[in-house]
């Protein structure tokens, strides 16, 4: 957690909106303007993983948990499971694994991507 302002968020914030109102409309040059709009849409991945990243991670760890019966991080338990299913302990067709993992997919395009239109489907605005 940030002691002084700007937080990261914002720190990144600010640069995207540089790049995004005075840098790119400047660049006349297609293949450096698609690395520069490559470079913003990293920088709001960025931006939205240092703001909800954490607590993301936290709520994986928890569903996955309560699904596996265990505990662990997100990482540790995403490697639980992936031991279960090839092992053939777990059903990878079950219901509620599905239901877990649509979730956490939607989780991550949050991050990753909000304006996905499947993202849209299953949480519109």
């Amino acid at each position: 957690m940030p002691i002084n302002r700007p937080t990261e968020s914002e720190l990144i914030e600010a640069v995207v909106e540089f790049l995004q109102g005075e840098v790119l409309p400047q660049l006349n040059e297609p293949g450096l303007a698609y690395k520069a709009k490559v470079a913003l849409n990293s920088l709001n991945i960025a931006a939205r993983q240092s703001l909800q990243g954490d607590f993301l991670a936290q709520f994986e760890s928890v569903l996955l948990g309560r699904y596996l019966n265990a505990e662990g991080s997100a990482e540790e338990l995403n490697a639980l499971l992936i031991d279960k299913i090839r092992e053939g302990e777990v059903d990878s067709s079950d219901a509620v694994l599905l239901d877990v993992l649509t979730t956490l997919s939607l989780n991550k395009l949050a991050i990753d991507n909000p304006r996905y239109s499947t993202f849209k489907k299953y949480r519109p605005e």
